[in-house]
């Protein structure tokens, strides 16, 4: 749970906005995981929709330094993609 300050040029009005997810994750292996989230934020401004996403995702630790995570997320309001996937390649130095 977070609480957003949302900055704005002038003559443009926003809000600070409340924010949180919630995210389940599993350890499938020593070097993998899998999980949930459902992520939810206010709009900073009038007429545009709150964002509400959910995601599913996987992990896979390459190296001990590295990380491979695949992910599909499907929005539920106006201001999120209808549907998305993504793939991150994490390392730690």
């Amino acid at each position: 749970l977070g609480y957003k300050k949302v900055g704005a040029p002038p003559g443009v009005t926003t809000h600070n906005v409340p924010y949180g997810n919630f995210t389940v994750d599993q350890e499938m292996s020593e070097t993998s995981h899998a999980g949930i989230m459902y992520a939810i934020e206010k709009s900073p401004t009038a007429g545009i929709a709150d964002q509400r996403v959910a995601m599913v995702y996987f992990g896979k630790k390459l190296s001990p330094a590295t990380e491979l995570k695949l992910d599909i997320l499907k929005g539920f309001t106006t201001s999120t993609p209808d549907f998305g996937a993504g793939m991150t390649v994490s390392h730690d130095f």
